[in-house]
C-alpha cells in the first residue's frame, strides 16, 4: 500500500488549505475535509485516505459552492434547491447539503420569509398579496406566510398605498378620471393591492379636474370644424370625447362653459 508523507500544510483563503506531498503532488482541500479525517495530526496520506480524501472534496466543493450562492442573499430552502439542480448535483447529495444547511442554521425558511415580506414591502413597495404569491412560488409553507404577512398592519398597508397613489395621480396631466382610475386599478393590483383598498383610495384622492378635458375639447373641435358644424359637429366631438374615456356629465359641463 501507498503511503505518501506530507512534507508540508498551508493554510489559505476561503477555508482551504494546501498539501505538499513528498512525490511533488499538491492537493488542495477544504478545512472540513482536514478536521474530518483529522489531517492535522497525520503525518502520511496511504491510498484508502486519499481516495476518502478525493470523495469528499468533491461534496465539500459543492457545499461551498452553495453557501457562496448564499452570501448574495438569504435564499429559500427552495431556491437553494432549485440552484443546486441547475449545476448538475446529484439528488442524494443536495438532500445532504440541504439538511447540512439547516443545521448550521443558514436555511431557515421562517427568517427568510420574515426578511422577503420586508423587503419587498418596505423597499420594493408591493402589496400583501403580491407578496404571498411570490412566496407560495417559493414553497413556504402556508402558515408561516400568513403569520409573517399579518405582521403588516392593515395602516401600514393603507398608507402605503395611499402615499404611491397620490404621486401616481399628481404626475397625471393627460387622462380623464375614467381612464386614470383604469390605470391605477390596473397597476395597484399588479403590485398586489385590494382591490377595494384601490377604489376607496382613489375616490378619496381624486377631484375632478376638467383643466385635460378642457384642452381636449378645444384641440378636437377646432380640427372638427374644419368638416362639420351644428348637431353633426357636436355629435362627432362627443364621440371622440367618449371614444377617449371622458364621462357625459363632465362633457356637459364643458359644453355648458363653451355655450
Amino acid at each position: 500500500m501507498i503511503h505518501l508523507k506530507i512534507e508540508k500544510m498551508k493554510k489559505m483563503a476561503n477555508n482551504k488549505y494546501k498539501l505538499f506531498l513528498e512525490n511533488g503532488q499538491t492537493i488542495t482541500t477544504y478545512d472540513e475535509v482536514i478536521l474530518k479525517h483529522n489531517i492535522l495530526y497525520h503525518k502520511e496520506l496511504d491510498e484508502e485516505l486519499l481516495k476518502k480524501i478525493e470523495v469528499d472534496q468533491e461534496y465539500y466543493t459543492l457545499y461551498n459552492c452553495a453557501v457562496q450562492y448564499m452570501k448574495k442573499c438569504i435564499r429559500s430552502k427552495k431556491e437553494m434547491k432549485d440552484y443546486l439542480e441547475r449545476q448538475g448535483v446529484e439528488e442524494k447529495d443536495i438532500s445532504k447539503i440541504l439538511k447540512s444547511l439547516e443545521e448550521k442554521g443558514l436555511i431557515n425558511d421562517a427568517l427568510f420569509c420574515e426578511s422577503f415580506i420586508s423587503d419587498k414591502f418596505y423597499l420594493s413597495h408591493f402589496g400583501p398579496l403580491k407578496i404571498k404569491k411570490e412566496l407560495e412560488n417559493r414553497w413556504i409553507d402556508e402558515e408561516l406566510i400568513t403569520k409573517y404577512i399579518e405582521k403588516l398592519s392593515p395602516e401600514e398597508i393603507y398608507n402605503s398605498l395611499y402615499k404611491m397613489m397620490q404621486k401616481k395621480i399628481s404626475l397625471d396631466h393627460k387622462h380623464s378620471g375614467s381612464i386614470l382610475k383604469q390605470k391605477i386599478l390596473s397597476y395597484f393590483l399588479e403590485k398586489g393591492f385590494e382591490r377595494e383598498m384601490i377604489h376607496t383610495i382613489f375616490d378619496e384622492l381624486y377631484k375632478e379636474d376638467l383643466s385635460v378635458l378642457k384642452k381636449e375639447y378645444e384641440a378636437i373641435k377646432r380640427k372638427l370644424e374644419k368638416k362639420y358644424e351644428g348637431r353633426e359637429l357636436d355629435y362627432h366631438l362627443v364621440q371622440k370625447l367618449y371614444q377617449k374615456g371622458f364621462l357625459k356629465e363632465e362633457i356637459d359641463k364643458i359644453k355648458e362653459e363653451d355655450f
